[in-house]
């Protein structure tokens, strides 16, 4: 009798030595899992990050130059974000500069104060102090194409484009609006003439 009870309590210690051993496994699996969806999700989130700044870069704007104001100042405003958003290697940064030179009017583009290397050298210090207060452009809104005023500036036809960009500031979420002066140039291609806060008075020679 002893010994029957002695094969049963085996039997039932070997049961729960393999059910232990079993959930410890299945814990392992789901933990392993775990780690390598999370694994994919940050790498899938650095690739995405990646992938803006390339379109960015690499958006060919001789052969596909945005067709209306509202769509320059939304491309602008994306780069303007992936600048502020992003720390850009300094090959990268001038090269994104380049790129948001080719929206600029030529007037804006040979302004003396405004050279691709002043703006280089402008926008490095912004992102340095930017950095120290956890500055960041969190969203931007542009205008409804409806609501965009059309007139000239010095005879070229001319927009306004609103944006209101949302900001980070630490724990802050301040808004900041801009209108955007933009003017046909001979190939009929909207470029940036400037820009200011909307707080400030502007106008265009209405038609």
């Amino acid at each position: 009798m002893y010994r029957l009870f002695k094969e049963v309590m085996l039997m039932k210690e070997s049961k729960m030595v393999k059910t232990v051993v079993l959930v410890i496994f299945i814990c392992i699996l789901l933990l392993g899992g775990y780690a390598y969806v999370a694994q994919r999700n940050v790498k899938s989130l650095k690739n995405h990050e990646l992938k803006e700044i390339d379109r960015l870069l690499l958006y060919d704007l001789e052969k596909e130059y945005p067709h209306s104001p509202r769509d320059v100042v939304k491309l602008y405003s994306e780069m303007l974000s992936c600048v502020y958003n992003q720390k850009l290697k300094e090959d990268d940064l001038k090269n994104m500069v380049r790129q948001m030179r080719k929206l600029y009017d030529k007037e804006l583009a040979e302004d003396i104060n405004n050279t691709e290397q002043n703006q280089i050298n402008a926008l490095n210090k912004e992102m340095e102090e930017s950095g120290k207060d956890d500055h960041k452009i969190t969203s931007f809104k542009l205008m409804e194409a409806s609501q965009i005023e059309y007139g000239e500036v010095d005879g070229k036809q001319a927009a306004m484009v609103d944006v209101t960009y949302t900001l980070r500031y630490g724990n802050e979420y301040p808004k900041q609006s801009q209108t955007y002066i933009l003017v046909q140039d001979d190939e009929e291609h909207w470029k940036i003439l400037g820009w200011q806060d909307t707080q400030q008075p502007q106008s265009i020679e209405k038609k």
